[in-house]
């Protein structure tokens, strides 16, 4: 009966998702609780971002600009003003799994060439480098990751010329484990206990 016990115990290590206390797992961010009532150039005070090696801009729809938002009231210049692009990373890294990451993109919205967005999961880890004319509509990109504990998304607009892609409505999301997983587990501790039980009538 120990062995059972033990061996239940070990099993359950496999189908049962451990707890990540210092990891999240998942983000839904439309920029909407940034507490702003307008447009902030070279904003660096996001609730669930960090800004490095540059500026970005938070930007309010329909702003002085013409920019549209995708929905809601906010989204996000990924070049700021200060002639370089910053480069905006979760500040809380995901636990370890699969996810569904999806964005919503546009181009500039005020002319000029092309932008380039690196999105990147993790210790520089390619998900894809986006290239967006400048009057490109709104589009949404979706990619399947895989990541280990601590892993952070980002996104890097290339240039520096204060005219940058629009990024709006970010969501990273768990993909849970299919059912035939927990099956699998399940159908393994009763043959497990069949087995035992098998053997001890022979004895």
């Amino acid at each position: 009966m120990k062995n059972i016990i033990r061996l239940l115990a070990l099993s359950a290590l496999f189908f049962v998702p451990m707890s990540h206390a210092a990891f999240i797992s998942s983000l839904h961010d439309g920029f909407e609780g940034e507490g702003q009532a307008a447009s902030v150039l070279n904003y660096n005070s996001f609730i669930n971002w960090d800004i490095t090696d540059g500026t970005v801009d938070l930007i309010s729809n329909g702003n002085i600009w013409g920019i549209s938002c995708s929905s809601g009231s906010f989204c996000v210049d990924l070049d700021g003003s200060s002639n370089n692009a910053g480069v905006m990373t979760t500040k809380e890294g995901f636990a370890a799994g699969k996810y569904k990451v999806s964005f919503d993109l546009s181009g500039n919205q005020r002319q000029g060439p092309f932008d380039t967005v690196t999105v990147l999961f993790g210790a520089g880890s390619l998900l894809n480098a986006v290239v967006i004319d400048w009057d490109a509509g709104w589009s949404t990109y979706s990619f399947m990751v895989d990541l280990v504990d601590g892993d952070k998304l980002s996104f890097a607009n290339a240039g520096g010329d204060n005219i940058g892609a629009i990024l709006d409505n970010v969501s990273v999301s768990a993909v849970p484990l299919p059912a035939a997983v927990w099956l699998f587990g399940s159908g393994l501790m009763g043959f497990l206990a069949m087995r035992r039980k098998a053997k001890s009538q022979h004895i």
